[in-house]
């Protein structure tokens, strides 16, 4: 598995790869990552099983002689000229030891990770399966200067996985070698059902951090219109703030934090058990997120079942097929944003009903780990059948 980051403090991507990883090694795959722009490494959990590859270490020996220097290191053609010398040598030491079964390459971001990742599996004669998880289709589908490697790797890539049916349908049209498959990120499922409140300042509540893809300066300006119409509402974010973008949010939550104290609550990055027990002791959930694969985080809102108001983005349009408790709005449009949330606010909670529990079922076993390591197992055999070849 090739990907940019590996460790999951640094967002959504990062803990998918993590957890399909795992979802690999118990349905009895070997698994190594190769991560191309961590620092360090920590494995969070001691029963993890897969090994992880820093790049960016062996890398930077590499440029010492332009680093001592004091020459530029930043050179985007020779980082991924050295990439590709550093992934074909681990990858063809790993393939010499054997004894291990046939070799699959996956990559993650496929306009620049994938891009390296399908030379390599050409160069190496392996099976590429090239997983398409969100921000790489919905911002780099539309960027002129990314278009053509993500169309490279589409025609050759011997399988594309998507997370949801809209990027399905843009990547079929480029496909020309392989085929593409949908596969839903997993949610856990030990999570406890929501249940309404019927009384007090509603809560919303919303754990997709501070950052412009996140659309989160959308939501603020919402929530801050119905706070001085008169709405008893207090919003809580959560989650990591884009460091490009920190004298912004800095001063975006310190002008809320003096105008409306008691609307508005900011915190870092929480744990697991943190977020969903701010999740179960909130009214609504939040998102105005500008694109989306399959988000962990609007995926686990909807497997606890609690009142959405998001953007329609990913896979949401269709996980919440027939969902009364959620509300969908365009994509970067401000004003449609405000208007779903104040009607969820000054209309919805006041009809609030818990949430159908037949659909909730049906979500819960869409979104099941095992579903997610199923398809993923027969996403590796496919792609092995399509090629002719398990390297």
């Amino acid at each position: 598995m090739i990907c940019d980051l590996v460790n999951p403090s640094a967002g959504g991507m990062e803990r998918s790869v993590n957890r399909i990883a795992s979802l690999l090694v118990s349905g009895g795959s070997r698994v190594t990552i190769y991560s191309r722009r961590d620092k360090t490494h920590s494995v969070a959990h001691s029963d993890v099983l897969y090994e992880v590859t820093l790049l960016r270490p062996l890398r930077n020996r590499l440029l010492a002689p332009r680093a001592a220097s004091a020459h530029d290191t930043t050179d985007i053609g020779e980082i991924y000229r050295i990439d590709g010398l550093l992934l074909r040598g681990l990858i063809e030491q790993a393939r010499a030891k054997g004894g291990v079964g046939p070799h699959v390459l996956m990559s993650f971001f496929a306009s620049t990770t994938g891009f390296l990742g399908q030379q390599i599996a050409l160069e190496e004669h392996l099976p590429h399966i090239a997983c398409v998880r969100g921000s790489d289709l919905a911002r780099d589908f539309r960027n002129p200067y990314a278009f053509s490697a993500m169309q490279y790797v589409a025609q050759n890539a011997d399988l594309v996985v998507t997370t949801n049916a809209d990027h399905h349908s843009q990547l079929s049209s480029l496909v020309r070698k392989g085929s593409v498959v949908t596969i839903y990120n997993s949610v856990d499922l030990d999570l406890p059902v929501w249940k309404p409140r019927q009384e007090g300042t509603i809560r919303l509540v919303s754990d997709v951090g501070f950052s412009l893809k996140k659309g989160t300066h959308i939501m603020l300006s919402a929530v801050t219109a119905l706070v001085e119409e008169g709405c008893d509402v207090h919003l809580t974010v959560f989650g990591r703030t884009d460091p490009r973008e920190n004298a912004y949010w800095a001063a975006a939550r310190s002008e809320r934090l003096i105008s409306s104290p008691d609307a508005f609550t900011f915190y870092d990055v929480l744990e697991e058990d943190q977020i969903a027990d701010h999740l179960l002791r909130a009214d609504i959930y939040c998102s105005a997120s500008l694109g989306e694969g399959c988000s962990n985080s609007t995926s686990r809102a909807l497997a606890i079942g609690i009142p959405i108001v998001a953007t329609d983005t990913g896979a949401l349009r269709e996980l919440a097929v027939s969902a009364a408790h959620v509300r969908l709005c365009s994509p970067g449009i401000e004003a449609d944003f405000y208007r779903q949330l104040r009607v969820a606010v000054i209309r919805d909670m006041v009809y609030l009903s818990p949430t159908d529990q037949n659909w909730l079922g049906s979500l819960r076993a869409r979104l099941s780990p095992e579903t997610e390591r199923d398809a993923w197992r027969q996403a590796l055999k496919q792609a092995m059948d399509r090629s002719g070849r398990g390297g």
